[in-house]
């Protein structure tokens, strides 16, 4: 199935490029969506590896109980204690 651009302006943006890159406009717009998605994907590795690492600390610094029992965390009436 092809791909439809109807907006003229990105019509003339990836032409221009294409013509700029000395290729075609498919290639102008294949490189720039693996592009796109490598950003994506190393964008999305390095907030998991921030998430790792903040696991590890508390895992470190946790001095809590080590259970899956939370009542701890809510006062004698159910709420949060906050």
């Amino acid at each position: 199935m092809p791909l439809v651009i109807d907006d003229d302006e990105l019509t003339a943006l990836a032409e221009d490029l294409a013509k700029r890159k000395r290729t075609t406009v498919d290639e102008v717009v294949r490189l720039a969506l693996e592009r796109e998605a490598r950003d994506l994907d190393a964008e999305f590795e390095a907030v998991w590896r921030d998430v790792k690492d903040m696991q590890a600390r508390v895992r470190a610094e946790w001095r809590g109980p080590i259970t899956s029992n939370h009542d701890f965390l809510y006062d004698e009436k159910g709420d949060p204690i906050l």
